[in-house]
């Protein structure tokens, strides 16, 4: 690898990514702590947005992390140490597809809760959540130790993988990545045409307390707060995360379709990097 490729790959983890991983990693935990307040620890999309931190957590505190101290000390162990190759690979693909599973979930929580069915409303109860939670990170925990089992060291210098781990390893970043970028387009797009609906219905006349009438408004405010909130997170999100989302693409066309130069390899591990660099930017100004 040329000598410019190296520094453009390896300078903003020197320069860059300690900045966006402080300020993650304060934002993030400031975030846990706004959401869990009693006003809005009994909102479900309070759950999903905490959990959200925590991927972002985990994304910061793993890979990030890792990058940081492999290319301040010049010394990457994570490519030296099988076991730290296969750990700090499963948490990086973990940390990314937790961040797209409680993002997907803050569009759908949003969408049920603006619906004009009053059943479908009623499955935005925190009870619904929290078992969606369960459920959905005991899954990627699960399905996600294939990246573990693909990658080993090679010549005890790099963490890598072997060719066909990479065609299976490149379709499930490129399927992943894809249904969920639609998931939250489509659902944040149902949730505004809902949003435009609510303005539109007549309500029976109902007879209620000032109390009442102050808890409603005070929660419906609430609501639409976090429907503004995941808004920004999928614009957010697609701003600083479209380049790392459409590089499995890249890699297996590179590495399986046709068989690319070292030139053109170079340019893709550059883009890589930096794709890589602004997800860790999302994690950090997404809170």
């Amino acid at each position: 690898m040329s000598s410019l490729i190296v520094r453009l790959t390896t300078q903003p983890a020197v320069y860059y990514l300690p900045f966006v991983y402080i300020i993650g990693l304060i934002g993030n935990i400031l975030n846990i702590i706004v959401f869990y307040q009693s006003k809005l620890h009994s909102n479900s999309c309070s759950l999903y947005f905490i959990c959200l931190s925590v991927a972002h957590l985990l994304m910061l505190n793993c890979p990030c992390l890792f990058r940081i101290v492999a290319v301040a000390s010049n010394y990457n162990v994570f490519g030296r140490v099988n076991i730290l190759c296969k750990l700090s690979t499963y948490l990086d693909v973990l940390s990314l597809v937790l961040s797209r599973n409680f993002l997907c979930l803050i569009c759908i929580n949003r969408w049920i809760v603006t619906s004009p069915n009053a059943w479908l409303r009623k499955q935005s109860s925190l009870r619904t959540a929290r078992w969606t939670v369960a459920i959905t990170i005991s899954f990627w925990l699960v399905f996600n130790i294939h990246s573990a089992i693909g990658y080993n060291t090679v010549n005890d210098m790099v963490c890598s993988s072997a060719r066909d781990y990479i065609v299976f390893s490149s379709i499930f970043h490129i399927v992943t990545a894809i249904v969920s970028l639609i998931i939250m387009i489509v659902f944040s797009i149902l949730t505004l045409i809902n949003m435009r609906q609510v303005g539109r219905r007549t309500n029976p006349l109902i007879f209620q307390t000032n109390r009442n009438q102050l808890e409603r408004q005070s929660k419906k405010k609430r609501e639409l707060q976090f429907i503004r909130l995941s808004l920004v997170q999928v614009l957010l999100y697609v701003i600083f995360t479209s380049l790392r989302t459409f590089m499995p693409i890249v890699v297996y066309y590179v590495s399986v379709v046709r068989n690319a130069s070292s030139n053109e390899r170079e340019i893709m591990y550059l883009f890589f990097y930096w794709g890589t660099y602004l997800l860790y930017t999302y994690a950090a100004v997404s809170t």
